[in-house]
């Protein structure tokens, strides 16, 4: 798993596990992450013409954190998707693009 981005201001913390599955997706922490197994948003990159979409969110996460963090992420899709691509290759991006 690899941190690509933060906002500490938001406190939110993005990754991107190399042993994921497609669609291209990411994963946003409210607070530093100390376990896979703490509380996240997983969110889609989508592409150049879909934005990002919130998969999942865990029930205990707030709206408002939510919504930063969805904002965050598609303020940032362009770097995601290419951190997405080094840590996948390009051929798993081509595969999960919308």
């Amino acid at each position: 798993m690899a941190k690509v981005l933060e906002d500490l201001k938001n406190n939110l913390f993005v990754y991107i596990y190399s042993d994921d599955h497609l669609p291209p997706h990411v994963h946003v922490f409210i607070g530093r992450k100390k376990s896979r197994s703490d509380k996240d948003i997983k969110i889609s990159l989508g592409n150049n013409e879909i934005p990002p979409e919130i998969i999942t969110a865990h029930p205990k996460i707030k709206i408002i954190d939510i919504k930063k963090a969805w904002e965050f992420v598609a303020d940032n899709q362009d770097q995601l998707l290419i951190s997405w691509e080094k840590i996948h290759g390009s051929e798993k991006l081509e595969k999960g693009g919308h």
